[in-house]
């Protein structure tokens, strides 16, 4: 039933009714948005907007709250508010009244990285007596990573510049958003059943802490943690740090890093087996020679001919011996070397180049195909800037000029609106829509107000 005119109430009374049911009704909320309009006073209370794309509340924070607030509010902050509701009775408008406020975005995936970091450390994860011994001779690596991405690409180069002898297995997975923690946890246990695997590296290039999260789950953190293989964690650039790095056996600031470690000891190791090997021939030819010195001078101190004709014997034998020793040590070194150029011989049969140049060719095509779309928007923008220029250029000066207007301006050049601007005896000029008329300034009245 309509009320009639009798039953008005005042603004006041309606304003305390919406009040007393906004703040009985409603419960106390998380809001997430935009801080906007701020105004800070100097009693310490902050007055700001919420906003989103679809809309905006008015909100306050006391001083009180907001020394006890995580962040401070400014404007274009993205922040998560908690607080009631309620009606600010002068003006009639509603308000959330704000309670706590926390920075919402990357604010709020670092406390989440501080606080899995600090359970995990407490569970014993990053205890140096959890470090697997890593392999002196790397040979047979794996890798996961995105096939297609630059960390990989790097890898290789630095292989192949280093003249790396083994051999890299790549485990494709996902490395950037939702879909990346379970394809990355599945690649690291599906490496771990590799028994023939050496080394286990989970590599990424670098890209903002959003980009990076994934390698921040707990999920992969404890695979990786279980896992039976040395692994190393070689994510993004140097500044950058995920959790795989904590749980890793060693973290490389870069997968280039991680590469030239891994190429770095195995020409350690051929670094070795060279100076030992010319330690061996420096050693024997040095016994040699101190053995035939020895037995010239013993030749030389006896007379007898059967003594002299056993030592000669002797000195025959012992050059013998010389020459078998050599041939071994030689036959022995050309033994490894025709091993390692096996070993290279296989590290280019299996070279993911080939996966890496289709991958290639289909980036550009989508290269041509996302010109093409691009080029085809830029035109439909052009003609639709060369259709408004028409209705702008009919809005112009020319158009007021033939309505009857004329435009007066002073000896400079300059227009002047007013007639507060001139004194007597000014030249000005006046421009009409077919002309100009050179005029003095006899006498100026102006409108009093």
């Amino acid at each position: 039933m309509r009320p009639s005119p009798q039953d008005a109430i005042g603004v006041s009374e309606l304003n305390r009714a919406l009040k007393r049911i906004i703040e009985d009704g409603f419960p106390a909320v998380w809001v997430r948005g935009e801080v906007s309009n701020l105004r800070k006073q100097a009693s310490g209370h902050s007055y700001f907007s919420l906003k989103d794309s679809g809309g905006q509340i008015s909100a306050v924070l006391f001083r009180g709250n907001a020394m006890r607030a995580e962040c401070e509010p400014r404007d274009g902050l993205q922040v998560i508010a908690f607080g009631e509701l309620s009606v600010y009775e002068p003006r009639g408008t509603y308000q959330i009244i704000v309670r706590e406020l926390i920075e919402d975005g990357i604010g709020r995936l670092q406390r989440e990285f501080e606080k899995l970091k600090e359970q995990l450390r407490r569970e014993g994860l990053f205890d140096s007596d959890r470090k697997k011994a890593l392999p002196w001779l790397p040979l047979n690596v794996g890798v996961v990573t995105s096939p297609s991405g630059a960390a990989v690409r790097d890898m290789i180069s630095v292989f192949r510049r280093m003249n790396w002898p083994g051999t890299l297995r790549v485990f494709p997975s996902t490395v950037q958003g939702d879909a990346a923690i379970p394809s990355l946890v599945r690649q690291v246990r599906r490496a771990s059943e590799m028994k023939e695997l050496d080394l286990l590296v989970v590599a990424r290039g670098g890209g903002s802490l959003e980009d990076l999260w994934c390698f921040n789950s707990e999920k992969l953190a404890r695979a990786l943690s279980n896992c039976p293989l040395p692994t190393i964690s070689a994510i993004g650039h140097e500044t950058d740090v995920v959790l795989t790095d904590f749980v890793a056996d060693l973290r490389k600031e870069t997968p280039t890093g991680a590469a030239e470690w891994i190429s770095s000891a195995v020409a350690q190791v051929q670094r070795d087996f060279e100076s030992l090997g010319d330690l061996l021939l420096r050693s024997g030819r040095e016994s040699l020679r101190e053995r035939l010195a020895e037995l010239e001078r013993l030749r030389a101190r006896t007379v007898a001919r059967p003594f002299l004709r056993q030592i000669e014997v002797s000195s025959q034998r012992l050059d013998e011996w010389q020459d078998r020793m050599v041939r071994r040590i030689e036959e022995a070194f050309i033994s490894r070397w025709k091993d390692q150029s096996a070993i290279q011989a296989r590290l280019m049969v299996k070279s993911p180049e080939r996966e890496l140049v289709r991958k290639n060719s289909d980036v550009e095509s989508l290269q041509k195909r996302f010109k093409w779309v691009v080029d085809r928007r830029m035109q439909e923008k052009k003609e639709r800037v060369e259709a408004v220029i028409p209705v702008l250029r009919a809005g112009g000066l020319d158009h007021n000029l033939r309505r009857g207007f004329a435009i007066v301006r002073d000896e400079k050049g300059m227009t002047a609106g007013r007639a507060s601007a001139w004194k007597e005896g000014d030249s000005m000029s006046i421009e009409f829509v077919d002309g100009k008329v050179q005029v003095r300034a006899e006498k100026v009245f102006l409108t009093k107000k």
